[in-house]
């Protein structure tokens, strides 16, 4: 079994920018004829998903890899890199292998026994692999066109993170710098900070978790909130909707009766976040609420925002407070 070129141990090799020569082929994946068990899951979407759409041509490694991994997380197929072969400084071959490739597989009813760990489920030999080779001419990768795409496991993603807090926290401000910033990038950034090795998997759930499924569609929104402040034209400018378009993107929605109810009932106020993302545009709702004589509950004002962080909840107390001085209104 070798598996020294993979995504935990060496992510931080750049074409261009390697400090080492590495050299790795793996020529069990040369063989492209489909055995009786590939045969006969090739039509079985449970372990099958033909990708020989997504893009051919890459200008680094790991560009290639975030794109085929993102592409392949909503049909639960992830890669990682796996082959590797350089000229001097240079990446002129790689590949990207199923990223359960020589990984134990828990969906299977055979097991290995071992003296010192006892029962163990068998390691999957995988061969889903797709090849890149550097074309000299175009200044970039070229995939190689015969590939597998029938795996020997189950199509399953852990879909959970389960990176700890202060990692957590780290990939959360690297976001807020760039939104846009990708799975690499995040763990190329926090080996160097922490010394720690990250699965491209974990990087992406953390992103997910982070920013969401839904892109967000900022002028919709503005479109959406427009509407909205028309429906408010009368109310002597004291229904407010405020919009942040900076990172972390930000809604502040405060309408009269609100402000009316917050004038009666101030005395105690509960601040809660939502969970889940229950819109179209994927947006977390803050909620400012509290009880009215009834000892029933009443809304004070409302905000929305992309990011769960400490720069979005100021923004909206903030805006909240702009709103009691204006109108001469005590705080709770």
């Amino acid at each position: 079994m070798h598996d020294e070129f993979s995504d935990e141990e060496n992510f931080q090799q750049i074409p261009g920018e390697c400090n080492t020569t590495f050299d790795f082929y793996d020529h069990e994946l040369d063989n492209m004829e489909l055995n009786k068990d590939e045969l006969r899951k090739m039509n079985d979407a449970k372990y099958t998903y033909d990708f020989s759409r997504y893009p051919r041509h890459f200008k680094s490694v790991h560009e290639a890899l975030d794109t085929y991994c993102s592409l392949g997380y909503p049909n639960k197929v992830q890669f990682r890199l796996y082959e590797h072969k350089q000229a001097g400084s240079k990446t002129v071959f790689f590949s990207l292998a199923c990223y359960m490739r020589h990984q134990p597989r828990y969906d299977t009813k055979y097991y290995t026994y071992d003296a010192q760990q006892g029962r163990a489920p068998k390691v999957s030999n995988c061969n889903v692999n797709v090849r890149f080779y550097w074309n000299e001419r175009e200044g970039q990768f070229e995939r190689k066109e015969c590939f597998k795409y029938v795996h020997d496991h189950r199509l399953e993603i852990d879909e959970r993170c389960l990176l700890p807090g202060p990692l957590l926290h780290d990939i959360k401000l690297l976001v807020m710098e760039n939104f846009d910033i990708q799975v690499s990038e995040v763990i190329q950034k926090v080996y160097h900070a922490h010394g720690k090795r990250l699965r491209h998997l974990d990087v992406l759930n953390a992103l997910k978790l982070i920013k969401g499924d839904v892109r967000l569609d900022l002028p919709n929104l503005m479109l959406d909130l427009d509407q909205v402040k028309e429906k408010y034209t009368n109310d002597d400018n004291e229904t407010q909707i405020t919009l942040n378009t900076g990172t972390p993107i930000v809604v502040f929605i405060q309408t009269r009766e609100m402000m009316d109810t917050y004038r009666l009932y101030r005395e105690v106020m509960l601040v809660n976040v939502a969970k889940k993302r229950k819109n179209k545009y994927g947006l977390f709702q803050v909620h400012m609420t509290g009880i009215n004589n009834y000892g029933r509950a009443v809304v004070f004002a409302t905000g929305f925002t992309n990011i769960k962080c400490k720069e979005a909840y100021s923004w909206i107390f903030q805006e909240f407070y702009k709103r009691c001085v204006q109108l001469n209104v005590d705080l709770p």
